[in-house]
């Protein structure tokens, strides 16, 4: 394995699966967080955490100190200065820098404001409750509302420095909301409905800050969603982008990078007849997944796509499959076993398979093979055998030949020959 260090800067959900990965595959990799919030979410995976808000040149002191292979900045979409910072300081001391982005998501009929200022401007012109989900550090600039004690309803985490800083600032305990996300859509509707808001402010944090259920909790309860837009436009890469660095750097070995997912896939094969399995996209891939999913006797296969190939627009049209003709939304998953992301978009993959997970839903990206509660394998089909064949996420053309050679020893015994 490559020498050095790996250093993380981890105040993300991405950063903390980054670092978990890291740990696993034996990499020295320490992390950096500013709380000792953040802290308390990384302690049990072990390795050395830097805590503290740290500038320009208190980082450049600390790459100074240490023998760092490469610096990975997976901080927060809005923590623009703390990014504007760790670039600065791998620049001075030759460390390579890796900025992990977290993909935005489109939100449609959202008033879009380029910062908190702006949505404060367009607020002040406005009636009724707010449900304010940016955090503590911002809420000072809602206080310029004239009536924001009674129209604003802070929704911060549960730690003692938030609710003092909402306190200082005159906030009530009704408009106090102390919680700890995840966040489905349904409590998110609930609470704008408890409160009688008609605003819900938010940052555009990307599928892992909750951002969809967000629009569709606000959807639900008829709420008009205020978005601060990100303070940059961001070049970098994505969680698996990252991580394919990383295993590049350190060498890892294939099983290595495997388990270093969190994953074990066990082979089981279930009863399928009172089963509902979803598809979301109409693409190559979908069809292909689709076409092997109709072998078995499923209870509904569902399609959600504005647009699908012939294939599956004829399938629908022999009752085959449901095709739902329109964009994924949430509560598609809810009636769903399992679910199967085959979009052309990343962003709209993770979503989907983030929203069927948070369900407990067993569900497969098609892009990210990281972000996978099972592999969708190779089948060869005989008349009174099933096999299924996955390989580790490296060579797909071997797991095809592997396949083919299964099918000819069925197809065999199905004929009797030896």
């Amino acid at each position: 394995m490559a020498p050095g260090k790996l250093l993380l800067f981890a105040g993300t959900s991405e950063g903390r699966e980054l670092f978990a990965r890291a740990l696993n595959c034996g990499i020295d990799a320490e992390a950096a967080v500013a709380t000792d919030y953040g802290r308390s979410q990384l302690q049990e995976l072990g390795g050395k955490i830097h805590t503290g808000r740290l500038d320009e040149g208190q980082i450049a002191a600390m790459l100074a100190g240490g023998t760092y292979r490469l610096v990975v900045d997976a901080t927060h979409p809005y923590a623009d200065r703390a990014t504007a910072n760790i670039a600065a300081a791998c620049a001075v001391r030759r460390v390579p820098y890796l900025r992990l982005v977290r993909p935005e998501q489109p939100g449609e009929e959202v008033i879009n404001c380029t910062d908190m200022a702006a949505a404060v401007d367009y607020l002040r012109d406005t009636d009724g409750g707010i449900l304010c989900t940016v955090g503590s550090k911002q809420l000072e600039q809602l206080c310029q509302l004239p009536d924001y004690r009674k129209r604003v309803y802070a929704r911060i985490l549960p730690l003692e420095e938030n609710l003092s800083a909402c306190r200082a600032l005159g906030f009530a305990g009704a408009h106090i909301l102390c919680m700890q996300g995840p966040f489905s859509a349904e409590l998110n509707a609930a609470l704008l409905r408890q409160y009688s808001c008609r605003y819900l402010l938010t940052k555009s944090s990307g599928a892992a800050g909750g951002f969809a259920q967000k629009l569709q909790g606000a959807k639900m309860a008829g709420a008009q969603v205020v978005v601060i837009d990100r303070p940059t436009s961001e070049q970098g890469l994505s969680l698996a982008e990252v991580w394919r660095r990383i295993a590049a750097i350190w060498q890892l070995p294939e099983e290595w990078e495997v388990s270093a997912a969190r994953r074990c896939y066990f082979p089981l094969f279930v009863q399928t007849a009172n089963k509902r399995v979803l598809v979301v996209g109409g693409g190559q891939v979908a069809t292909r997944r689709v076409q092997s999913l109709l072998h078995f006797d499923w209870q509904q296969v569902t399609v959600v796509a504005p647009q699908v190939s012939k294939h599956l627009r004829d399938l629908a049209g022999q009752g085959a499959i449901c095709w739902r003709k329109r964009c994924f939304a949430e509560p598609d998953v809810r009636q769903s076993d399992m679910v199967l992301a085959a979009t052309d978009s990343s962003e709209v993959n993770r979503w989907v398979v983030n929203c069927a997970q948070d369900r407990g839903i067993f569900a497969n990206n098609a892009g990210d093979r990281h972000q996978c509660d099972f592999y969708f394998p190779a089948l060869a089909l005989g008349e009174t055998q099933t096999a299924a064949l996955v390989g580790r996420g490296g060579d797909h053309r071997q797991v095809a030949r592997t396949a083919a050679k299964i099918r000819e020893v069925l197809r065999h015994e199905d004929n009797g020959s030896e």
